[in-house]
C-alpha cells in the first residue's frame, strides 16, 4: 500500500476527486458511498486501513461506483476497466489478495455516460 500506482496513470484523472453536484447533479443519488482516489491516499497517508483488504475494497468500491453510474461503452466506464486490469496486475504483483469476482466486473450497457 505505500505506492499508490494508480495515480501515475493517465486514465486515473477521472478518479482522482470525488465529482461536484453541479458536474454531475444526480451522482449522489445514484452512488450512496462515494470515493475517490485521493480519500484513499489520504486513508493510506494516515494509517486508516488496517488490514490490505480494507484498502482493496475501497479501491474496488471506487471502480464499482464507475460501473454503476457510467455505460460501458463511455470513456469514463473503459478507463475504469483498464485502471481496475491495471490496480489487479500490480495488486498482485505486491502479493494483495485481489478476489477473482472483482476481475470479471462489466458495467451495464444501457446506461447514459453522465459526465
Amino acid at each position: 500500500m505505500k505506492k499508490m500506482f494508480l495515480f501515475c496513470m493517465k486514465l486515473s484523472l477521472n478518479f482522482f476527486d470525488l465529482l461536484y453536484n453541479i458536474q454531475v447533479p444526480d451522482y449522489y443519488d445514484i452512488i450512496k458511498k462515494p470515493i475517490a482516489l485521493n480519500i484513499i491516499r489520504e486513508k493510506v497517508n494516515k494509517c486508516e486501513y488496517k488490514v490490505a483488504l480494507e484498502f482493496i475494497e475501497d479501491v474496488e468500491l471506487m471502480f464499482s461506483n464507475c460501473f454503476e453510474y457510467n455505460a460501458r461503452n463511455t470513456s469514463e466506464a473503459k478507463a475504469g476497466t483498464r485502471l481496475q486490469a491495471f490496480f489487479h496486475v500490480q495488486a498482485q504483483k505486491l502479493g494483495l489478495p485481489v478476489s477473482s469476482g472483482y476481475m470479471n466486473h462489466v458495467a451495464p450497457a444501457a446506461k447514459k455516460s453522465r459526465i
